[in-house]
């Protein structure tokens, strides 16, 4: 990791506070909410783009609730200090990553592969993953496509390509 490396995976963002001591509000944007605490510091984006780092002193995910934490980052003591990080988004390093098992992936891996179908027809680049509760869903200029073993048939990260196999009425 060189000195000028910036912190490029975003694991939240500060979108409010929460009472009167100091504790921010954060929209999760991780499935290892966990990893906040083990990590102790974090680093913060403000708007603006300056990084900043910051010791986590508490993180509370109220119950229930998967995408949201109550976090106490060290020098917040007011509501103030904590609305004063608002819109700063908490990033990591890739080598900070979780390792994930054979045959997932980061949805920010993801965005930017080419999709083909088993034929070779072409149906874009994946522009975006939409988190659903059944499954996941990849969005191409030319289709919506469901992240099911059934019909995501190879990804190739480094190669920069996704195949997959219709199912009938996908492509209609």
């Amino acid at each position: 990791m060189s000195p000028n490396e910036k912190p490029e995976i975003v694991v939240g963002m500060v979108i409010g506070v929460v009472g009167v001591q100091g504790e921010a509000r954060v929209r999760l944007e991780t499935d290892f909410p966990e990893r906040l605490v083990e990590k102790g510091e974090i680093q913060l984006c403000s708007p603006s783009g300056e990084f900043t780092a910051r010791r986590i002193e508490s993180v509370r995910i109220p119950p229930g609730r998967s995408d949201t934490a109550f976090i106490l980052f060290e020098g917040c003591k007011t509501r103030d200090d904590a609305l004063a990080l608002k819109g700063c988004e908490l990033r990591i390093f890739r080598n900070q990553l979780v390792e994930l098992p054979e045959d997932e992936y980061y949805s920010f891996d993801l965005v930017g592969l080419d999709v083909f179908t088993t034929d070779g027809r072409c149906l874009g680049k994946i522009t975006e993953v939409l988190r659903q509760p059944a499954n996941d869903v990849f969005v191409t200029d030319s289709a919506l496509i469901p992240a099911l073993k059934s019909v995501v048939q190879e990804v190739d990260i480094c190669g920069g390509k996704m195949i997959i196999r219709p199912v009938p009425g996908l492509l209609d």
